[in-house]
């Protein structure tokens, strides 16, 4: 055993109040699956902290926030061999005005999956996600790998769709020089202009984790891409769950923000999240230097020198953009296993049935879609 391994057991005992061998479903003869507690909390972020399959949302304290924030039900698996943790998956429970019932991993986030010590372990989880919804009488169970926790289950049987999303993540060198010269030539030169913007008073770089003035400018954004505002309990959530983890930062001018973003630190990456801006942001540049300054923030600050700049949908703009960052986005491949439907959900913007509600939802007063929105979002997992 390694002084991490016996370290991690060590925790889980004391962590955990009752025996090891409690309300534990044996899936095989050497790991067993049971559902988390919160006496499980400590030794689960222990583990996904220490495993390098495991990605923010896998923390403890996303899936809290998505509970607290959404007002949705969230079930953890933890798998144990011996005393040790060896594999985890959180799930969120969807049901409601616009998709059938579901156990998804992770709902309302572009990652999740199961991470496992070994294939044993992974297969493990999923049959036991797969008893569990199926007995609740889920549609489907749904998996979203990044390229994290891909190769974590053989995925035998099961539906899959592959290539709608890319996932964009890059290692940039230290040196700020070296780094600029990682991007590609026109990206680059919009950089530039956007650094001297800011050396002429035009506009500053701030990391001021104002939860609110986030908020206020994220909205807009959102309502303009038709898209219902999560409830404002859920930033709560994040910076109660996942304090320094969680950063708002912004650019502003003498006039007030031009864009803003919340970003998640994981291991060595920042993640620019959520990303909102005024009108004028675009052309004042103020998104290329948000994200050039934020990436600079987080390694002076966290040593965190890999941007991961998540999913886009294939053949979008957003996934041309990232490019020219000096990305190569990978495709991802979310699993589906089917019960009372007959085919691959598609809850997502883009499918035509949505084309009028989200043309309509860009319309609304503000007030209206203020108030509308943190109702209308726990249906979109």
């Amino acid at each position: 055993m390694t002084l991490q391994e016996a370290q991690s057991e060590k925790k889980y005992q004391e962590a955990t109040s009752l025996p090891l061998g409690a309300a534990l479903i044996e899936i095989t003869p050497s790991v067993s699956v049971r559902v988390a507690t919160e006496t499980d909390k400590p030794v689960w972020e222990d583990y996904v902290l220490n495993t390098p399959q495991a990605s923010f949302f896998h923390r403890w304290g996303y899936a809290e926030a998505i509970s607290s924030g959404y007002g949705r039900e969230v079930i953890r698996l933890v798998a144990i061999s011996g005393n040790r943790i060896v594999g985890v998956a959180a799930f969120v429970w969807v049901d409601g005005l616009f998709a059938a019932k579901a156990m998804i991993s992770l709902g309302f986030s572009v990652g999740g999956g199961v991470v496992a010590n070994s294939a044993e372990t992974g297969e493990a989880l999923s049959a036991e996600a797969d008893r569990i919804a199926r007995g609740r009488g889920a549609a489907y169970l749904e998996i979203r790998e990044t390229p994290h926790s891909q190769g974590a289950v053989s995925f035998d049987g099961w539906e899959e769709k592959s290539g709608a999303y890319e996932y964009f993540q890059h290692t940039y060198p230290i040196d700020p020089a070296e780094r600029l010269l990682s991007i590609r030539r026109r990206r680059r030169a919009e950089i530039r202009k956007a650094i001297a913007a800011a050396d002429s008073g035009a506009m500053r770089f701030n990391v001021s984790n104002d939860m609110q003035a986030f908020y206020a400018v994220y909205k807009r954004t959102a309502q303009l891409h038709g898209t219902p505002i999560f409830h404002f309990r859920f930033l709560e959530a994040l910076e109660r769950e996942l304090g320094e983890d969680v950063e708002v930062s912004c650019v502003e001018s003498a006039q007030g923000p031009l864009a803003v973003l919340l970003s998640f630190y994981h291991g060595g990456s920042v993640a620019p999240y959520y990303v909102g801006g005024v009108q004028s942001a675009r052309a004042q540049r103020a998104f290329d230097y948000l994200y050039w300054m934020q990436l600079d923030h987080a390694i002076a600050t966290r040593g965190a020198a890999t941007l991961d700049f998540g999913r886009s949908k294939g053949g979008a703009a957003h996934c041309a953009y990232k490019r020219t960052w000096g990305m190569t986005g990978t495709p991802l491949t979310y699993r589906y296993k089917l019960y009372s439907t007959q085919s691959v959900p598609s809850v997502s913007p883009a499918n035509p049935k949505y084309a009028l509600a989200i043309k309509l939802w860009k319309r609304l007063p503000h007030a209206a879609a203020d108030a509308l929105g943190p109702r209308l979002s726990r249906y979109f997992g």
